[in-house]
């Protein structure tokens, strides 16, 4: 669309141009409905508006033309305040995000605790770390116990009694050693009671 101080400057240019024509006047009344007998003369000499060139003239203002655009809107920023506002608000996560968020990492935590072990064999399940390390402590407090104990024994042993006790503390030493190293293992399978 044409800009309106360059539309007034058309119109001007054509007024300056327009001179009162005296075929006009007869060409209306010649063909009014009223009736009037004048036909419609026509100059020898075309008039300086029919010698203009109109479409060289509309060229040359669609070249000329610059259309006024509007600023593109910026946030206004009256203030210091205002703009120190914006700039904490810049890399804020959103509540309901952050609630997502948690959701998201809870789900994947479930999924991966409830994929089955590949090494865990059939009817067993895996020993939770809280349950092997207290399994872990109680057996080495056994050891502990049977080794004061197999000292506490008379280095001679004279009567069958004292060999079947040494005997019996040194199994329950071998097994309990079989035991603590079966639980400092990563990963305990125990079997499923049913």
């Amino acid at each position: 669309s044409i800009n309106q101080s360059e539309l007034s400057k058309v119109t001007l240019e054509l007024q300056n141009l327009e001179t009162p024509r005296p075929e006009a006047t007869n060409y209306l009344r010649a063909h009014s409905r009223a009736g009037g007998s004048a036909t419609r003369a026509r100059s020898a000499s075309p008039s300086s508006a029919e010698r203009r060139n109109f479409i060289s003239h509309n060229i040359k203002l669609i070249n000329d033309y610059k259309p006024v655009r509007p600023p593109t809107p910026d946030p206004v920023i009256e203030d210091e305040r205002d703009r120190r506002e914006i700039e904490k608000r810049i890399g804020y996560v959103p509540k309901y995000l952050k609630e997502r968020q948690k959701q998201w990492k809870n789900e994947r935590t479930t999924r991966q605790n409830n994929i089955p072990d590949p090494e865990m064999p059939e009817g067993h399940r895996k020993m939770t770390e809280r349950e092997r390390q207290e399994n872990l402590r109680n057996l080495e407090d056994n050891k502990r116990d049977l080794e004061c104990q197999l000292v506490a024994l008379p280095m001679t042993p004279d009567t069958l009694r004292l060999k079947q006790k040494r005997i019996q503390i040194e199994g329950k030493l071998i097994e309990l050693d079989e035991a603590i190293r079966i639980f400092s293992r990563p990963k305990v399978f125990i079997k499923v009671d049913e």
